[in-house]
């Protein structure tokens, strides 16, 4: 917003900020004020430090952690020992496929045994070296996972034993 004066008024009128200026507004979060900064194209760390009013370790800790984030690249230009810095355009970023890995079906006995996972392994590991003291405890958690609630373990115990029988024979 600005304010012209006369003798007879006062004239208010808005304005859209620049990412210039909004670098500078000290509302913003010192990663969003660099942030900003770069939204008018890449630059030098000295230059970030002059657009945002920042000390320079903060400026350095925040491109660092941009980086970290993949929303802030080096563009391969150096001046001194500063590396210039440009936004990532996300537009053009591959998106990440997922794992190969089929996700493991646990909603039945036989698809959690067919693909444990870790907490299982350890949990047969346990059960194998006393069964009697540990087949409940092991029901009560695959029933937890298949069924939703650990207390229906009962209903899940002679599935649970066929696959302990067919993990044992495998």
């Amino acid at each position: 917003m600005s304010l012209s004066f006369s003798d007879e008024m006062i004239v208010t009128s808005t304005r859209d900020l620049t990412p210039a200026d909004r670098a500078q507004e000290a509302t913003l979060n010192a990663e969003d004020r660099v942030v900003a900064a770069l939204e008018d194209g890449s630059a030098y760390p000295d230059a970030l430090v002059e657009a945002t009013g920042l000390a320079r370790s903060t400026v350095k800790n925040k491109i660092n952690a941009l980086k970290k984030a993949g929303r802030v690249e080096t563009t391969g230009e150096i001046r001194g020992q500063m590396e210039q810095v440009q936004l990532v355009d996300l537009r053009t970023r591959p998106i990440k496929e997922k794992s190969a890995k089929p996700t493991p079906d646990t909603s039945t006995v036989p698809g959690l045994f067919a693909d444990p996972p870790d907490w299982l392994v350890t949990q047969l590991k346990v059960y194998r070296k006393n069964p009697a003291r540990h087949k409940k405890p092991l029901c009560a958690a695959v029933a937890a996972v298949v069924l939703g609630d650990g207390a229906r373990a009962p209903e899940v115990a002679d599935e649970v034993e066929r696959a302990l029988e067919e993990n044992t024979q495998s």
